[in-house]
């Protein structure tokens, strides 16, 4: 099959790539793989790809720091209580003696 051009959704650089090349399991002319998820005939259909994924990256991202904060919330909550059960022991300690 003759090369033709195609254009690659870049990952590690975030861009649109115009490369030559034919169909899996051959690789592009920068060595790269060629995947249908990866390589379009349009330039337009690599940008709208990269959009999609760097969208889902974005939600990933939030959605570590989401969880992350959540996390410190509750290890928070467990020092603030832990702080409370000491000054109780203390208390008790005092009226008991």
């Amino acid at each position: 099959m003759k090369p033709r051009t195609l254009y690659r959704a870049d990952f590690e650089r975030w861009t649109v790539r115009e490369v030559q090349g034919t169909t899996w399991p051959e690789k592009d002319s920068d060595g790269v793989a060629i995947f249908d998820n990866t390589h379009f005939r349009q330039p337009a259909e690599a940008w709208e790809k990269l959009e999609r994924e760097a969208t889902g990256y974005v939600e990933l991202a939030g959605n570590a720091v989401r969880e992350a904060r959540e996390k410190l919330a509750q290890y928070e909550r467990n020092a603030a209580n832990a702080c409370v059960a000491l000054e109780t022991v203390k208390r008790n300690r005092r009226t008991d003696a």
